[in-house]
């Protein structure tokens, strides 16, 4: 699934690299104070997935901010009640996971392309607000 959100992603011109993937699986796994994975099932088939990350603002300290690095849902599922459902409950496992850690504020930085449309629908029904925008400039 890691190979299916990297596939469908604007990095999609960038090479996978299975053994990268499987470090930041293994980085949550071993760090499960300020890292989370999350996993959304339809039955026995996994269907989406999310990661969190927990840290202070690089300039400042004091205060915990978590990060969202990644939320995900399988084509196939994205557009059914299913899919819809598991995007909810993927933020609303990392939401729950940062506010338990006394994080201050969670971001999310949509970068991968897929879907920003809904993906803004989402966060907004969540309460997220909107304090800037990502920007690219490809050099080649």
């Amino acid at each position: 699934m890691v190979r299916d959100a990297h596939a469908e992603s604007r990095f999609s011109y960038i090479a996978f690299c299975e053994g990268k993937a499987r470090a930041a699986i293994q980085a949550i796994a071993d760090d499960r104070r300020l890292q989370c994975g999350f996993i959304a099932w339809q039955g026995g088939t996994p269907i989406g997935f999310s990661s969190c990350r927990l840290g202070e603002y690089f300039l400042g300290t004091g205060v915990l901010v978590a990060t969202i690095n990644n939320v995900f849902v399988a084509r196939t599922a994205r557009r059914s009640l299913n899919g819809g459902s598991a995007a909810l409950g993927l933020m609303e496992h990392m939401l729950t996971w940062a506010a338990r850690r006394g994080a201050h504020e969670i971001m999310l930085h949509t970068t991968s392309g897929i879907d920003p449309g809904r993906t803004h629908k989402l966060v907004k029904r969540l309460g997220f607000g909107v304090v800037g925008g990502s920007y690219v400039r490809r050099f080649q």
